[in-house]
């Protein structure tokens, strides 16, 4: 964590359904507003082109 977390890319984890996604898409990641907090849960939502 702390290596992807000082080059500045965020951690996405424990998603489900994904094999149900195509090859490529763009995932959305919007997290709650938390203050003084190192971590959020989100809503992930992905698109892709059809």
């Amino acid at each position: 964590h702390d290596a992807w977390l000082g080059a500045g890319l965020p951690i996405v984890e424990n998603l489900c359904s994904l094999a149900r996604l195509p090859d490529r898409f763009r995932l959305y990641a919007f997290p709650l507003r938390l203050r003084d907090g190192d971590g959020s849960p989100v809503r992930a939502v992905a698109e892709w082109e059809a």
